[in-house]
């Protein structure tokens, strides 16, 4: 039975170095599932990869036509950004994965159920988590940290109830570490389910 693995963490975990090398890891073959936004860009993004960059009317008209499974809303220091998941088929035969967060995995249980779900829940100090949002902010054209600390503060939030997920897989992965050793954490995650 396939599974769709949630790739969740506070930000500056290490969400986007391991999801890149699990989609990369042909052994894996886990197919991604790309979250759509509405933020810009960053300079080191691509389309189609990270995620789908779109409009706000585009993402209002597939919302009027039900196609959303999950999304959420960001008072950013720059505006309203939007983040949401299209809907999608297949779950029985295949593995995929997604980078999403606690308040989305309910709607991800509703839509396909519990026994497709698995979280992993990637961990690392604050500290760590804060060195590394900053480095990637500062590669920016124009850095904007109060935007790197809005969503450091936001996370304390958005995942203070995560242990509520009792009935549904979950597993730890601490990105303290080499993102090979975290690849290889993942890897067992895989072969053990």
């Amino acid at each position: 039975m396939g599974k769709i693995f949630c790739l969740i963490g506070k930000s500056g975990v290490g969400k986007n170095a391991l999801y890149e090398r699990i989609v990369d890891d042909t052994d894996l073959n886990i197919t991604p599932i790309i979250p759509y936004t509405t933020r810009p860009k960053r300079k080191d993004e691509k389309d189609g990869n990270q995620y789908h960059f779109v409009s706000t009317s585009y993402m209002q008209n597939l919302d009027s036509k039900n196609e959303i499974i999950e999304r959420r809303e960001y008072l950013t220091t720059k505006g309203i950004w939007h983040y949401f998941t299209k809907k999608f088929t297949n779950v029985v035969d295949k593995n995929y994965i997604i980078i999403t967060t606690p308040s989305a995995i309910a709607n991800f249980l509703e839509e396909f159920g519990s026994e497709y779900i698995a979280i992993v829940l990637l961990k690392a100090d604050d500290k760590t988590r804060l060195e590394r949002s900053i480095a990637r902010e500062s590669t920016e054209k124009n850095p904007n940290y109060s935007e790197v600390c809005r969503r450091y503060l936001a996370d304390e939030k958005d995942f203070q109830h995560i242990n509520e997920y009792k009935d549904i897989l979950m597993f730890n992965i601490d990105t303290n570490c080499d993102m090979d050793s975290c690849l290889f954490q993942f890897k067992a995650i895989v072969s053990n389910i």
